[in-house]
């Protein structure tokens, strides 16, 4: 395995790491290309000292190589590319469902706040759902219940997202200038964007944040709880380490919630020994 890809896993996605310690190696092996391949993607667009329209073309110059090496149409001297599109061939991987994440990571470079939630869901979709669409087919699953599997993953992907759209309201606004909580979610609790936007500055908090929190948290544990039925779909030998992905991330709720929703003037990640419980809980507690 390239020194690029565990550098990739180890710095962006130790929770995703520690679900693959029961894949084989040819699963892993996988997996961590499509993960840092997909993380270069989102890094052209996550770099604050880049400029968005030099990001936008950067990514468009990826997706056009992407393409022109899935269609066979002219070979590309990119090593990882070369990996990814041989990745998407072998799992039988739609083109869309990457030409789909490229625009979730060309919105970045264009849009900051979202107003309802249903607008949050076109980008969640295609930046973190589609992700585990295309792990699905890396891991495997019952064909005959293939709606059932890609609407589970689906969910999780979604609840996801959310979880760190939660966790790291600060960063984005502060280092992006984005704002993932949409408008209509906020307004229900008498909370507006700006008043987000000064909690991130060190505004004093207020019970409104306590409530929005406790609302959101509630709801994507039921999410979590849905999502993980279609686990059982999935490849026997690799359930477990989607369950632990799943409950890794769930764990980041709990510590929100422990918190009292303040994501501002905290950090809401979990530390390791909190995340080797948890992977020690799910173990135990495992019943697929």
């Amino acid at each position: 395995m390239s020194i690029e890809r565990k550098a990739a896993m180890n710095q962006y996605g130790t929770s995703y790491k520690r679900g693959t310690l029961f894949f084989n190696q040819e699963t892993k092996h996988d997996t961590y290309i499509l993960y840092t391949f997909l993380r270069v993607i989102d890094n052209i667009v996550d770099n604050p000292a880049t400029d968005l329209q030099d990001a936008a073309r950067a990514v468009n110059q990826l997706r056009d190589q992407f393409h022109t090496l899935y269609n066979h149409t002219a070979p590309i001297d990119n090593l990882l590319l070369q990996e990814t599109v041989h990745l998407a061939h072998k799992y039988d991987m739609p083109a869309t469902w990457f030409n789909d994440f490229f625009d979730a990571m060309l919105a970045d470079t264009k849009q900051t706040t979202y107003e309802t939630y249903e607008q949050l869901q076109w980008y969640m979709r295609w930046s973190a759902c589609v992700v585990w669409l295309m792990m699905t087919k890396i891991i495997w699953y019952d064909t005959a219940y293939e709606e059932e599997t890609f609407a589970a993953a689906t969910q999780l992907g979604e609840a996801m997202q959310y979880t760190n759209f939660l966790r790291d309201i600060k960063e984005d606004w502060l280092e992006y200038w984005r704002l993932y909580i949409p408008s209509d979610r906020l307004a229900a609790f008498s909370c507006s964007q700006h008043m987000i936007k000064n909690f991130a500055t060190w505004t004093p908090i207020s019970t409104q944040r306590r409530d929005f929190m406790d609302y959101q948290i509630t709801h994507l544990q039921d999410q979590y709880a849905q999502a993980n039925k279609g686990i059982k779909q999935l490849n026997p030998q690799w359930r477990l380490p989607v369950l632990i992905a799943s409950n890794l991330y769930a764990r980041i709720l709990k510590r929100i919630k422990q918190l009292w929703g303040d994501v501002f003037t905290r950090s809401a990640r979990t530390k390791p020994n909190e995340k080797i419980l948890t992977l020690i809980g799910t173990i135990a507690t495992y019943k697929f």
